[in-house]
């Protein structure tokens, strides 16, 4: 594994991480009910994209002529962190408001509980080739010759 790889990999388990605890824990829900802020497509590429800018920044520290070129994938990753996130939870019976604030229609495909493990694991494999088709495709694009 190159060098580049290792990193955006540990990139994308801090924001998968950080990105899901903000998005329940910290703001996404109020007692036991979602809010629009944070389950909509919207609410989840604004915390996804606010979540990368941490990260853009240590870049910016370690690599400054790498800067656009690394914080593209970072970008990727987090919103793709987001929205698998919105996709396990619009497959449950809370659903989600995924056109807010456009509509604060809830929406509910399956209706499934948020613990059901087999739905869980298919949608944490799913959100694991995203992540991997990103880092694997876009990350040795955008910082070939950056990182040594």
């Amino acid at each position: 594994m190159n060098l580049d790889i290792f990193y955006a990999t540990i990139v994308s388990i801090y924001l998968s991480i950080s990105i899901n605890q903000v998005t329940d824990s910290v703001l996404g829900h109020k007692g036991f009910k979602r809010t629009p802020y944070t389950h909509s497509i919207f609410g989840s590429t604004m915390i996804s994209v606010i979540m990368a800018v941490p990260m853009t920044f240590l870049v910016y520290l370690y690599f400054p002529n790498a800067l656009i070129n690394i914080a593209i994938p970072l970008v990727l990753i987090s919103i793709a962190v987001g929205y698998t996130h919105l996709l396990l939870d619009i497959l449950t019976a809370d659903g989600v408001y995924l056109l807010w604030p456009l509509s604060k229609k809830k929406i509910s495909l399956l209706k499934v509980r948020y613990d059901n493990s087999t739905i869980n694991i298919l949608i944490t494999f799913i959100s694991i080739m995203i992540i991997a088709w990103i880092l694997f495709t876009r990350i040795e694009t955008y910082v070939k010759g950056f990182i040594p």
